[in-house]
């Protein structure tokens, strides 16, 4: 049985990778291992959500980026790909559904 990396790094990485390519999917996989290893890193949560949202799944990426806000608030990093005015948009689009 292989082991997992005891850092959530490479994983992250790959997972931006994916993101990159296009393949939103396995960059949600592999975001997944990261958090799985270190759930206290908050670009994972916004990459993660950043990859629902594009497969479609406001809800999960609502709740992580609302995640990452809670790991990091109003951290400058965060809020040049996450404003609080998406969150706010994602947060009403979810009550009409």
């Amino acid at each position: 049985m292989r082991k997992l990396p005891r850092s959530a790094l490479p994983y992250y990485q790959r997972g931006t990778a994916y993101m990159l390519k296009g393949n939103f999917n396995q960059a949600i996989l592999d975001l997944n291992k990261a958090i799985a290893i270190d759930p206290y890193i908050a670009e994972v949560y916004v990459d993660r959500g950043i990859a629902y949202q594009q497969e479609g799944n406001s809800s999960l990426a609502l709740a992580d980026y609302n995640k990452a806000w809670e790991l990091i608030p109003g951290e400058l990093s965060l809020g040049a790909k996450v404003d609080p005015q998406l969150i706010e948009a994602l947060k009403k689009i979810l009550k009409k559904q």
